[in-house]
């Protein structure tokens, strides 16, 4: 059976999103999986889930409490004749989706930050739609950046044809020999990666390189 992915967060715009993907399954005659993605709050500490047993089921439990009256108000209002699975996940919420939107044929997210639901994406899970989730992850550390998004490309690192998994190993001297080169732009198309940054190697790299050719992007 056709199988439609949609996460909610308890917003207006993932409930907007919800109604859409409730409406399309409805259409497509397909299931709707409904995902739900919790965290342990910041103010708990990296030790939380360590020593917060009892609170960490209490988040769970409020987790469910949010997607059940998510689901009772959209599906109170459109009527349950479409097959449900429902899901309460501990993790990041981009990471969540796209591990139970495996082999779905759609995915549906809500859009922050843009005056309600702004779009679906179609096919197992997209380059874009992978794209699109961390955006909204990243307008979390910085607020409003979601607004300035245009468009994305993701490369799963593990299957990818030219780096198959693999990280930058420099040798000694290589890395002032060829950086340089490495993150020259070439005249609109700036590169990024860390095999770019002084931090080669590292995911941190990665990151500091990214901020790296957006600033000379927005500085263009």
């Amino acid at each position: 059976m056709k199988r439609i992915v949609v996460g909610v967060d308890g917003s207006p715009e993932s409930k907007a999103a919800l109604r859409w993907a409730l409406a399309e399954a409805r259409l497509r005659n397909a299931t709707l999986h409904v995902v739900h993605a919790w965290v342990i709050p910041a103010a708990f500490g990296v030790d939380a889930a360590f020593v917060l047993a009892e609170a960490i089921e209490g988040f769970q439990e409020e987790a469910g409490r949010v997607l059940d009256e998510a689901l009772a108000e959209v599906a109170g209002e459109a009527g349950t004749d479409v097959p449900l699975e429902r899901e309460v996940v501990q993790g990041p919420a981009s990471a969540c989706l796209l591990r139970a939107a495996a082999g779905a044929d759609l995915l549906v997210v809500g859009s922050r930050g843009h005056g309600g639901f702004a779009g679906l994406l179609l096919g197992s899970v997209s380059r874009r739609s992978r794209a699109l989730l961390v955006a909204d992850e990243l307008d979390d550390a910085y607020p409003g950046s979601r607004g300035g998004y245009e468009l994305g490309e993701t490369v799963s690192w593990h299957t990818d044809g030219w780096s198959q998994g693999t990280a930058v190993a420099y040798a000694p001297t290589q890395v002032g020999r060829f950086q340089t080169a490495l993150r020259r732009p070439i005249g609109r198309l700036h590169f990024a990666g860390e095999h770019t940054d002084g931090f080669a190697g590292t995911m941190e790299g990665a990151v500091r390189s990214g901020r790296r050719a957006a600033e000379a992007v927005a500085r263009r």
